[in-house]
């Protein structure tokens, strides 16, 4: 196998201009990313040492983008499409629930929009804003000292 190098590592040898080729290699359910440092083969990892899987091309094509490596080869020979992580249906109820609230708030923003827009409401500044409140609050400071 081939010894494994960190995204760190590699963006400086990068910079260095030491890596000569980069192929993208098929693997069940990803792709990983083999490069020829001077004459050595190296698997990228993560930063805890374990094989770097990308879920698709695109994603190690821009990761080697983003590190000035333009050049790649791809062998798809290996490849087995598949998932790399497991489903995960409690995000997809938070995703669902946070898709109805922002529904539920972009109608009711809507609907106050049109009720300013008819003249039936109206907006105030801050500071009106807050000299209302003050005046509310006063009222029921006056009316909680009346009551027994």
């Amino acid at each position: 196998m081939d010894d494994t190098i960190k995204l760190a590592q590699l963006r400086l040898l990068a910079e260095a201009g030491a890596v000569s080729t980069a192929t993208i290699v098929g693997r069940k359910s990803g792709w990983t990313v083999r490069v020829d440092v001077d004459g050595d083969a190296r698997v990228l990892c993560s930063a805890d040492g374990t094989l770097r899987v990308f879920s698709t091309t695109d994603s190690a094509i821009a990761q080697m983008a983003r590190l000035g490596v333009t050049r790649l080869s791809v062998i798809a020979d290996a490849y087995e499409a598949g998932t790399l992580r497991a489903p995960r249906p409690d995000r997809a109820v938070v995703l669902k629930e946070t898709a109805e609230y922002a529904s539920w708030l972009k109608a009711k923003v809507e609907k106050s929009a049109a009720r300013v827009a008819s003249g039936e409401s109206r907006l105030y500044s801050i500071d009106e804003a807050k000299s209302r409140v003050a005046e509310l609050i006063q009222g029921l400071e006056a009316r909680k000292k009346r009551s027994p």
